[in-house]
């Protein structure tokens, strides 16, 4: 069996603060395994018979729908529980997980970690805290699948898995494990040709540099949108916006006082705002210039312009 350093479990949320004796102690309690790239690790509908925790790697969450197609939950990163809840609420596993890295994990059986809860009722109470956290997560992604353009679904994506798994790198922020365009669609219900235009656009544009096996996320990044991009005079359009590496930004219109008014005060880093109707001024488009002003977390600025044309 391989040796794991009981250390790594302070990772977790749930073991966070108890003292090395213990973690060896938690550590003992399980099994450590080794897990190959591609291994599957438990499958959609087996028993729920072990607790698992991430100790070095990534592992995938992949749930296969009624129509055969399937959906990438979330990826699971060093620290991270998976496959816990359904195991403790005695349900089979509601999707496979699968090594996406060669990586390091320990289980638990059910009997073996509800002794550690009963030895450790701080364990029980963070478990429950992180199904809770993960609870939120989901509400999260279900309202942005639904009020959402899809560019701003996979922009979020992206820069939710920078924060959680990039390294820094000259350029920005770099998701270095193996994620596919494909997993991108199936992470923000979208489809492969969408995602692929979408970065490839994004690519050209420097915000992102993107392979098959990985993808980089400009260090503090923006992603400005306005759907829709052309308007018939009188009717207006939505902006949205999702950063990275900010701590507030203000969106702005030099052609529109009133708005640039009404949102000076709202500085929110991901956000929408809608504009007022735009009019086709002397029967001609006119273009409505929108800036996104931002402030980094280094106290530096930056920003992202579009337009909005409205047509008699």
């Amino acid at each position: 069996m391989p040796h794991a350093d009981p250390r790594l479990l302070q990772r977790a949320e749930m073991f966070a603060g108890l003292p090395l004796e213990e973690l060896e102690n938690v550590m003992a309690a399980g099994v450590v395994r080794r897990l190959s790239a591609g291994e599957r690790i438990f499958a959609q509908g087996d028993a729920g018979v072990t607790c698992h925790s991430l100790l070095e790697g990534r592992v995938k969450i992949v749930q296969t729908l009624p129509d055969g197609s399937q959906s990438v939950l979330r990826f699971i990163g060093p620290g991270e529980m998976y496959g816990t809840v359904a195991a403790l609420m005695g349900q089979p596993f509601p999707a496979d997980a699968l090594a996406v890295t060669a990586s390091l994990e320990v289980r638990w059986t059910v009997p073996a970690f509800r002794e550690l809860m009963r030895r450790h009722p701080e364990i029980g109470v963070r478990s429950t805290a992180s199904a809770g956290t993960r609870l939120f997560d989901l509400q999260s992604r279900v309202s942005e699948l639904t009020s959402e353009r899809v560019e701003q679904r996979i922009a979020r994506t992206l820069l939710r898995l920078a924060r959680k798994a990039g390294r820094s790198v000259d350029d920005g922020l770099e998701i270095d494990f193996p994620i596919t365009r494909q997993d991108l669609a199936e992470m923000t219900g979208s489809t492969l040709h969408t995602v692929s235009r979408t970065l490839a656009a994004w690519d050209a544009s420097g915000l992102t540099g993107s392979a098959q096996c990985s993808i980089q996320v400009g260090k503090p990044g923006i992603v400005l949108i306005a759907n829709p991009k052309s308007v018939a005079s009188g009717k207006t359009s939505a902006l949205g916006w999702v950063t990275s590496g900010m701590q507030k930004c203000i969106i702005s219109s030099p052609n529109l006082p009133d708005f640039t008014s009404q949102n000076a005060d709202k500085t929110s880093v991901n956000g929408t705002a809608t504009t007022p109707p735009l009019t086709a001024t002397n029967s001609a488009t006119t273009t409505y210039n929108f800036l996104l002003s931002c402030v980094t977390l280094g106290g530096g600025t930056r920003q992202a312009s579009t337009t909005i044309s409205a047509t008699p």
